[in-house]
Parts: structure tokens; C-alpha cells; sequence
């Protein structure tokens, strides 16, 4: 457990938190029953593995007054999509923690269940209802500077910049955070529209703050000028990001820090070189030591190349594509995943001039209609349109 706590508190990089955790996973099988399932559920959850639905429920079966695993319930609902499965035993743990809320553990799980509370409605399309709970966590924790600061990122997805700001004000006068505040501060004006007030905060974060801050300041600032269709400047701040991070990758494969610059290589309409890269990318072994790690990550690797092979009319390949992905797709916990094959097979339909079946395929792709895969948004959209006019 202490290998299991060290790897869940402490600073570190993606590669370390997983290598600790695999120690832990690694060693339960000497600790108690209780214990053996709570790092079993961490170790699922982290991959999104199928097991772990099981393991939670296993877990609140067993074990009625261990928090965690009503937490691990309501997270597996919503890697399962099922968003209203998710609330109840995220109600539980947001009733019950009371001591997290007081600040009287040293983690707060009512905290993480009302986060994920808030996001079962927005990925169900319900802004008032994940306002409603980031309103209760005001309420619940009005001098925490984190329930504030999350409260300001849902209102400013509403589109409500002013009240956004002013909840932001409440939580910087509480606690501030350095690039935490300049995150949701950047997030509330990439809402609301305000691309050059989101790109000079990021710019500031740029120039200060220590090289991890950098980084990652580097990164945000690479999709703020994506979205304001300033592709070359995204682009060499995507590869400095990689390069940068330096992931380690086995040869002939790409790290996962790819995923942007590859995004905006198919953005300059660079078709070819986008597909080389999420095929490199869909190949690396590295961090993935769970089959369900590895499947989610070639699975959404390949359909973002399905979309570059479509853009440069190389159609010839997505049919045996769109049947890999749907097979690979079964070692993920993600149900998200089990429905990515229809986006490729839209693609296909829409390249042989299906416009109305190609609009079916991609209904079929959706997992959330305002949080999901944007690009399938856009496909349907364009598909809907054709069949109209055809």
C-alpha cells in the first residue's frame, strides 16, 4: 500500500506513475483482500480496463463502507458511457465523505465524485446540471480555491464569461495557483471566443515558471494558435513539445506526445505526413503495459490516420481499418472505442458518395454530442448537409 500510495501522491511523469503503480499491482498479491481490489480498481481505471466495473462492485459488495469503491463505480459508468449508472454511487461518495470535505483526510474523494458528477452531465449534453453540481461544491467547500476555480471552467462552457471571471476572482483571492489560474483563465477565453487574450496568458506562462510549467504552457499555447488557424507557429511548438518531453518509444514507433503535431499536420492539409505519424504513434508499446492501454490508444491513433488516408482520397485501406479497430477496440474498457469503426466506415461511405448512409454511420460513431470526438461532429454534419442537397 505504501507503493500504491506513493504512486497516486507524488510528483512525476506519466512513464513514472505507471511504473509505480505496476510495482504496487506487483506486490498485492502478499496484501489483504480489500487492499488487493482497491489497487487492482486504481490499476484498471488508469488503463481504462474492461475489469473494472467488476472490481469496484466487488469491492462495495465486500467492503459497504470503503468509499473508493462507490467512487471506482461511478468512474466505470462513465468509461462505460452509462452516465446516469454513474450519479448514484457518485451521490454516496459525495454524501458520505465528509471528512474530505472538512479537509480532514488527506484526500478528498467527495471532491473527485463531484467532478466526475459534473462531467456525467456534460457529456450527456446537460450544461445546467454539471452547473448545478459545481454550484453544490461551492457550496459544500466555499473556501476551496480548486471548487471555485472548476465552477468558473463550467460557467465559461455556458458561454457566461463575466460570471466565469468572477467566480475565477473568488478562487485566486482563496488560493492562488500560478498556471492553474492562468489555465482556467486561458479555458474561459477559448470559450467565450477571445483567442488573443488566450494566447498572450499562455504566452507569459511560456517565459516563466519552471521548465515542467513551460512545457506545458507550450503545448496549451500550440492548440490556442490551432484553433486560431495558425497552423505553423502550432505546428513547431507541437514538435518542440515532443521533443522536449522526450518520451521514450521503441524504434519504427512514436510517443503519444505526437498526438497534437500530428493534429496539426492534418490541419496545414499535410494528409501524408499526418497518417506516417498516427501510424507511428498507433505502434508504441511504450507506458501501455495493459492490453486495454494498448488497444485504446491504436484504436484512436488509427482513426485519426482513417481521417487523413480520407482527406487525401486514399480510400483503399479504411475497410480493413474500420474491421481492425472494431476488433482491437474489445480489449478497451472505453465504450467509446467500440463505436470508432463507424467513424471510419463514414468516411468510406461519404468517399463513395453516400452521403445519407455516411450520416447514419456517423450517428452511430457519437458518444457525447457536445464532449466527444469533434471531428465526427463535423463529418456528420457535412454528411447531413450533402444528403439534403443531393
Amino acid at each position: 500500500m505504501a507503493q500504491f500510495y506513493y504512486a497516486n501522491s507524488s510528483a512525476g511523469t506519466r512513464t513514472e506513475y505507471f511504473r509505480r503503480l505496476r510495482r504496487a499491482v506487483s506486490l498485492s498479491a502478499g496484501a489483504s483482500d480489500r487492499e488487493r481490489l482497491l489497487i487492482g480498481a486504481s490499476w484498471a481505471l488508469a488503463n481504462s480496463s474492461p475489469a473494472l466495473r467488476a472490481i469496484a462492485e466487488t469491492l462495495t459488495v465486500r467492503y459497504p463502507s470503503e468509499l473508493e469503491g462507490y467512487l471506482y463505480t461511478g468512474q466505470g459508468a462513465l468509461l462505460a458511457l452509462d452516465w446516469a449508472g454513474a450519479r448514484e454511487p457518485l451521490h454516496e461518495v459525495i454524501a458520505r465523505d465528509s471528512l474530505g470535505l472538512v479537509g480532514r483526510s488527506p484526500r478528498c474523494m467527495a471532491c473527485e465524485g463531484l467532478v466526475a458528477l459534473s462531467e456525467s452531465y456534460l457529456m450527456a449534453d446537460s450544461i445546467a446540471g454539471a452547473l448545478g453540481v459545481a454550484r453544490l461544491w461551492t457550496r459544500l467547500q466555499p473556501g476551496s480555491a480548486q471548487a471555485w476555480r472548476y465552477y468558473a471552467n463550467v460557467l465559461a462552457q455556458r458561454g457566461w464569461a463575466d460570471s466565469s471571471l468572477a467566480a475565477l476572482h473568488v478562487a485566486d483571492s482563496l488560493g492562488s495557483d500560478g498556471f492553474q489560474s492562468a489555465h482556467t483563465l486561458m479555458a474561459i477565453h477559448l470559450f467565450t471566443g477571445a483567442y488573443g487574450e488566450a494566447e498572450q496568458i499562455m504566452r507569459v506562462e511560456l517565459q516563466s515558471g519552471p521548465p515542467k510549467t513551460r512545457l506545458e504552457a507550450g503545448w496549451q499555447l500550440a492548440n490556442v494558435l490551432r484553433q486560431e488557424g495558425r497552423y505553423t507557429e502550432a505546428l513547431d511548438l507541437a514538435g518542440r513539445y515532443r521533443r522536449d518531453l522526450a518520451e521514450p518509444t521503441p524504434p519504427g514507433s512514436a510517443p503519444t506526445s505526437a498526438y497534437l503535431e500530428a493534429q496539426v499536420l492534418f490541419d496545414r492539409g499535410q494528409y501524408q505526413a499526418s497518417a506516417a505519424l498516427f501510424d507511428s504513434i498507433a505502434k508504441s508499446t511504450s507506458g501501455f503495459e495493459d492490453p486495454s492501454a494498448l488497444a485504446r490508444n491504436r484504436v484512436w491513433a488509427w482513426t485519426h490516420m482513417a481521417d487523413a488516408l480520407a482527406a487525401m482520397g486514399d480510400t483503399i485501406r479504411l475497410s480493413v481499418l474500420a474491421d481492425s479497430v472494431r476488433t482491437l477496440a474489445e480489449a478497451s474498457g472505453f465504450a467509446r472505442d467500440a463505436r470508432l469503426h463507424y467513424h471510419i466506415r463514414g468516411l468510406l461511405l461519404a468517399s463513395r458518395g453516400f452521403s445519407y448512409e455516411a450520416a447514419q454511420a456517423f450517428e452511430k460513431a457519437m458518444t457525447s454530442p457536445s464532449d466527444g470526438f469533434s471531428r465526427t461532429n463535423y463529418e456528420l454534419a457535412g454528411n447531413l448537409v450533402a444528403a439534403q442537397t443531393a
